[in-house]
């Protein structure tokens, strides 16, 4: 059975936390900017972030009749 977001397309927070080893409670503080993160972990957590765009397009743009 595949996880909804491979099904979507989409990466979820968890994909994010795990890819970037960090918890999604943490993602979700990085993303929200409310509560101070060090820069390390914002820097792990927003390189994850392009890291998993950039995998869910390049998959997108395979599967595309048009690509």
């Amino acid at each position: 059975m595949t996880r909804k977001s491979e099904d979507a397309g989409r990466s979820t927070i968890r994909d994010v936390a795990a890819c970037a080893g960090v918890s999604a409670s943490t993602v979700s503080r990085v993303l929200g900017g409310v509560y101070p993160v060090s820069a390390a972990t914002r820097g792990s957590v927003m390189r994850a972030v392009r890291e998993l765009s950039v995998a869910s397009q390049s998959a997108g743009a395979a599967e595309s009749p048009y690509g």
